[in-house]
């Protein structure tokens, strides 16, 4: 597969591209991060310190891996 092809995560059905270090989610990242305390979720190339949208830092968990 290259890394142009692409298929929805099976945990969370956002798009995942597939490298070929295995599956990332489309803002590149392994980890989808949930914010607890105002519901946002993303992924990225590395892991977010705090919330982007509310800024919390205690509240932000890894939720799952692309897959």
């Amino acid at each position: 597969m290259t890394e142009s092809q692409s298929k929805s995560c099976v945990k969370c059905g956002k798009p995942v591209i597939v490298t070929e270090n295995g599956y990332v989610h489309d803002g590149g990242g392994m980890y989808e991060q949930v914010c607890r305390n105002c519901g946002w979720s993303g992924g990225q190339v590395g892991s977010y310190q705090r919330c982007p949208r509310c800024g919390d830092q205690t509240n932000l968990i890894d939720n799952h891996v692309a897959s």
